[in-house]
C-alpha cells in the first residue's frame, strides 16, 4: 500500500505443475503501472518467497509471458532463473507463450553459499 491505497497484490499457492510436487507457485504479482519502480514490486516478491520458505516450500515457480522482456528482467533481478518449462495456451486470435521461472524459497536461501537460489 501506499497512502492507504492498494498498489499491487502477491498470490502464492502449491503449484499446479504436474512435475512440480513441493513447490511453491507465485500465481499472480501485479504492481499498478504507476507504482512500477518504486520498489513495490520486488517488496511484494520478497514476501512471497519468505511466506512460501515459512510453509516448507524449498522452491517457489511461476509463469511469464516469453515476450514479457520487463517482468522476466525483474524476476531474474530477484533471483529466478527460467528452467526450460514452456507451455502454450491458447486464447481467441492468438496463442500466448509462456516461460517456467524458478528459485529456492528464502528459508532455502538461507543454507545456499551464495544466497542467489540458482541450482548447484
Amino acid at each position: 500500500t501506499e497512502n492507504d491505497r492498494i498498489v499491487g497484490f502477491c498470490h502464492v499457492a502449491p503449484s499446479r505443475d504436474g512435475d512440480s510436487d513441493g513447490t511453491a507457485e507465485i500465481t499472480a504479482l501485479y504492481v499498478h503501472p504507476s507504482f512500477w519502480r518504486l520498489g513495490h514490486g520486488r517488496s511484494l516478491c520478497d514476501e512471497a518467497l519468505s511466506h512460501a520458505g515459512k510453509e516448507a516450500f524449498p522452491e517457489i515457480s511461476l509463469w511469464v509471458i516469453a515476450e514479457n522482456r520487463r517482468a522476466r528482467h525483474f524476476y531474474e533481478r530477484a533471483g529466478f532463473f527460467d528452467d526450460g518449462g514452456f507451455k502454450s495456451v491458447e486464447r481467441p486470435g492468438f496463442v500466448l507463450k509462456e516461460v517456467r521461472y524458478r528459485r529456492k524459497t528464502t528459508a532455502a536461501d538461507a543454507n545456499s553459499p551464495d544466497g542467489d537460489g540458482a541450482p548447484k
